[in-house]
């Protein structure tokens, strides 16, 4: 897990820096009186990959939307099941919505309008998000459910 978040780490700064370069050439190059479009499209398929791979810490930090005050308060059997059910579906989501993005990769055949990139690079954000958000979603419920016993015997 140590090695993944050094990664991902390293990977989110890679793609803020180089969000930051790109949103700063698009803004000098209107200044300047001409436009940079290849800045503006780059700089959205670099966000996206962004959201992407930055859902890793948010879940992984628990800080991603969940009823935490209301579980919390549960007593430990109920808190276990319901925990367990947010988690599997949380889960359950990843899997399909990255399942589904394959699919929607494979079959994808356009190209960006001004990089003439294909669109695959976008595209491949989706399965390597959730797949690294299933990670992150499976050792958060691991880390919680020993937490939890450790602290309510």
């Amino acid at each position: 897990m140590l090695i993944l978040n050094r990664f991902i780490k390293v990977l989110i700064t890679i793609i803020f820096i180089l969000l930051i370069f790109l949103v700063t050439i698009q803004v000098m190059s209107r200044v300047l009186g001409f436009s940079a479009p290849w800045a503006m499209e780059l700089a959205t398929y670099t966000f996206i990959w962004l959201v992407f791979t930055g859902g890793y810490f948010t879940i992984q930090k628990g800080i991603n939307i969940t009823f935490d005050l209301i579980i919390d308060a549960l007593p430990t059997n109920i808190w276990k099941f319901v925990f367990t059910l947010t988690n599997l579906i949380s889960c359950i989501f990843l899997v399909v919505t990255g399942i589904l993005s394959i699919d929607l990769i494979n079959n994808m055949n356009s190209v960006s309008p001004v990089l003439n990139m294909p669109m695959h690079f976008v595209g491949l954000a989706i399965p390597f998000g959730c797949g690294v958000m299933l990670i992150a979603q499976v050792n958060f419920y691991i880390t919680n459910i020993q937490r939890r016993k450790d602290t309510h015997i």
